[in-house]
C-alpha cells in the first residue's frame, strides 16, 4: 500500500482503544509507519508495550458532565495537548480517530495542518467527539448500519470493527482443545461476560441462572476488580461455574462456549459475531445515548441473538431466552456470524491509501 505515516488516536476505554490497537497491528504487518496518541490515564496506557516506541501518552480529561472547575481544567489540557500534538505531525500523511475525547487534539491539529482526517465509529450511536469532528473528515468508517442516520459525510463505508490478529487466528482452535486447556467438562457451556471491566449485575445473574441450569456449565468473566470478591462469595452449592478474572486469550473461551450472556459494547458484539457465538444481550442501561441497546438490537434484527433490557431480565425470563438460543443455536449462530462485515482493518487501510493518493 502506498502510505507514509498515519497518526492514530482513540482510547480512554477499551471500546475505543482495542479497535485502534488492531488497526496498528495491521499497519505493522504492512510495514506502514504510525504514531499513536493516547491518554496517560486511560486503559491504553496499560497496553503501551504493544506500541513500543510508536506512542505518546498525554494527560487528558473528559469534558461532558463535569463541574465548571473540571471543565476549565479539561480545556486547559486540551490546548496544551493540542500544542504538543501539532509538533508531532510534520511527517504524517493521514490521521485516524477511533472516538473518545482522547482523539480531539489529533482532530484539531489535523484540521490546522490540513492532514486528511478519517474517523471510525464503533457503536451504533456515535460519540460526541466523532460527531463534532465529522465535518472535517474525509471519510467515516462505521460498524453498525444504524450509525448512518447520524452522519452526513459524503464518504460513509461500513467496515465492521477492527479485530486483533491473535483473536482472529484463535478461531482455528478446536473446541476439544479449548475445554481441555480451560479444565472444564464437555457439556453445554454458557459464557457470561460483562465487558472488559466485568459487570456486577452479570456476575450475580450467572449464579442465579446456574443454580437452576444444573446440567449446564458456565464460564464467568468477572473482571479483575470483582474477581476476589466474587470468589469469596461463590455459593458452595453452585459448582458448575468457572470464574475467570480477565484474559487476553479470549479465543479459548469463545471456542469452548455454545452461547453467551453479555453486555453489548461494540467490541463484544464484533467478537461474538466473528466467532458465530449467539448471545442473549442485556445492554448496560447507563451506556451513553443507550448505544449498547442499539448495537444489540441490530444483531437481533439480523437473527443473531436476543435482546432484553436489564430491568426486564429476571432469572426466569433469562433462562427462557437461554433455552431458546440452545434450541435454535444453528439459526442464531449463522445470523450473528453474518451480521457484521469482517476484515475492517484491511478495508480501512485500502480506503485511506486510495483517498490520500
Amino acid at each position: 500500500m502506498n502510505l507514509g505515516k498515519i497518526a492514530i488516536s482513540g482510547g480512554g476505554t477499551g471500546g475505543h482503544f482495542f479497535p485502534a490497537l488492531a488497526f496498528m497491528e495491521k499497519c505493522s504487518d504492512e510495514n506502514i509507519d504510525f504514531i499513536y496518541i493516547g491518554n496517560s490515564k486511560g486503559i491504553e496506557y496499560k497496553f503501551r508495550k504493544y506500541m513500543e516506541d510508536k506512542s505518546v501518552f498525554l494527560p487528558m480529561e473528559g469534558y461532558a458532565g463535569k463541574s465548571i472547575f473540571e471543565k476549565s481544567k479539561a480545556l486547559i489540557l486540551l490546548v496544551k495537548n493540542s500544542l504538543t500534538v501539532y509538533k508531532m505531525l510534520d511527517d504524517v500523511d493521514a490521521s485516524l480517530i477511533f472516538g473518545g475525547y482522547t482523539g480531539v487534539p489529533l482532530g484539531v491539529c489535523s484540521l490546522l495542518k490540513r492532514i486528511p482526517l478519517f474517523i471510525h465509529e464503533q457503536n451504533s450511536v456515535p460519540g460526541v467527539a466523532n460527531l463534532k469532528l465529522e465535518r472535517f473528515a474525509r471519510c467515516i468508517f462505521y460498524t453498525f448500519e444504524y450509525t448512518r442516520r447520524f452522519f452526513k459525510n459524503a464518504c460513509m463505508i461500513r467496515t465492521g470493527l477492527p479485530l486483533r490478529k491473535a483473536l482472529k487466528e484463535g478461531i482455528r482452535i478446536k473446541r476439544e482443545e479449548a475445554i481441555r486447556k480451560l479444565g472444564i467438562e464437555d457439556k453445554p457451556t454458557i459464557l457470561f461476560m460483562g465487558g472488559s471491566q466485568g459487570a456486577i449485575y452479570i456476575n450475580k445473574l450467572a449464579f442465579e441462572v446456574m443454580e437452576v441450569l444444573k446440567d449446564f456449565q458456565a464460564l464467568l468473566i468477572t473482571g479483575d476488580k470483582h474477581y476476589e470478591d466474587i470468589k469469596r462469595l461463590v455459593p458452595k452449592k453452585v459448582r458448575n461455574i468457572k470464574l475467570i478474572p480477565f484474559t487476553e486469550n479470549i479465543s479459548l473461551i469463545y471456542r469452548a462456549s455454545h452461547i453467551a450472556v453479555a453486555r453489548a459494547g461494540a467490541g463484544t458484539v464484533a467478537e461474538l459475531s466473528y466467532y458465530g457465538l449467539p448471545a442473549l444481550f442485556i445492554p448496560y442501561p447507563y451506556a451513553s445515548r443507550d448505544h449498547q441497546y442499539y448495537n444489540a438490537k441490530e444483531i437481533e434484527e439480523r437473527g443473531g441473538g436476543i435482546v432484553i433490557r436489564e430491568e426486564e431480565a429476571d432469572t426466569k425470563r433469562v433462562i427462557e431466552k437461554i433455552e431458546k438460543l440452545f434450541s435454535h443455536r444453528d439459526f442464531f449462530s449463522e445470523g450473528i456470524r453474518n451480521a457484521l462485515p469482517v476484515d475492517a482493518e484491511n478495508t480501512m487501510l485500502k480506503v485511506v491509501s486510495k483517498i490520500i493518493n
